[in-house]
């Protein structure tokens, strides 16, 4: 698991967290050579995108005081514009 922050799509997704969570803590692992051959990745790595799998560690006290469903449909909902141009799958906790 790497610490990714200079990577186009994981400064985009900080950025976007950032701006919309203020988190006291953030951390982006970028998963995604550990799902190098799978189908959808594959597709995704020959239409350009090797940015498809992150682990998303945060603690903001926007999050706090809701279900674990809210928290991460939240996220999502920040984070959607990404999901429709590539990103395939984000681990979230919420620390």
């Amino acid at each position: 698991m790497t610490n990714i922050t200079h990577f186009i799509r994981a400064e985009r997704m900080l950025d976007m967290l950032t701006c919309a969570l203020s988190p006291s803590y953030i951390k982006l692992y970028d998963e995604s050579d550990k799902h190098r051959g799978h189908k959808g990745v594959q597709e995704s790595v020959n239409a350009g995108i090797s940015e498809t799998h992150f682990i998303l560690e945060i603690t903001a006290t926007a999050l706090d005081g809701m279900t674990r469903i809210a928290q991460h449909q939240m996220i999502y909902q920040i984070l959607n514009d990404e999901f429709k141009s590539g990103l395939h799958a984000l681990q979230i906790r919420v620390i």
